[in-house]
Parts: structure tokens; sequence; C-alpha cells
């Protein structure tokens, strides 16, 4: 199996994100161990906070992400803490930009994502 990739999205596949078990399990490894990955979209697959744990168990590991996208999701302020260990445990990420927009993130996951990064 190939892992270098620059983007990976799985937003924009006509069948969606149905098992949530195996990507919760998968997708912190896929990003540890692939290093040319550069953009993590997951537009509108009802990404809810336990998958946003599992992304920022992987943004642990990763220092190639620059741009994640997460519009249009069931992401609410647990799922910001739970990205926010990833960017206060790895030092070395890249992370440009974050969209976040269209979840259920109130004021105070805001100021928790902003303290973060």
């Amino acid at each position: 199996m190939n892992l270098d990739k620059l983007s990976l999205d799985l937003g924009s596949a006509p069948e969606k994100v149905t098992n949530y078990y195996a990507l919760i399990k998968l997708l912190p490894e896929y990003l540890r161990v692939n290093k040319t990955l550069k953009v993590l979209s997951m537009n509108g697959c009802g990404i809810n906070n336990e998958m946003m744990g599992a992304i920022g168990r992987g943004l642990q590991m990763n220092e190639g992400v620059e741009l994640i996208s997460l519009k249009h999701n069931a992401i609410g302020d647990d799922g910001i803490i739970e990205v926010c260990k990833g960017f206060t445990e790895n030092k070395q990420i890249r992370l440009k930009s974050i969209d976040l927009s269209s979840n259920k993130i109130s004021d105070q996951g805001g100021v928790m994502l902003a303290s973060a990064l």
C-alpha cells in the first residue's frame, strides 16, 4: 500500500464514511506514517467528537499536514478539546489552516482552539 499522498479527501467520495469504528482505529496510524500528507479534508462526513479524538491522536505524530478542512460536521467543544491535544503535544506541527465552519462549536470552544494554536 502506498501511503505517499499529498491530499486525503474523504468528503468528496460518493460513498460517505460509514465505518467510523475502523476509521477511528486507522486514521491516527495513517497520520503517523504518512510523511507527505499536506491536506486532510473530511467535509460533511458526520465527524463527531470521538472522531476528533482520532484526528487529535494522529496530529500528535504528524509534522506535514498544513491544511485541515472539517466543514459541515457534528463537532462540538469536546471534539475541540481532543484535537487541541494534538496541537499541544506536537511542537513540530506545520498546520497553517483549519476550517471548522458549520459545526457545533461554541465561543468557548473557539477560544480553546485559538489558544492551542
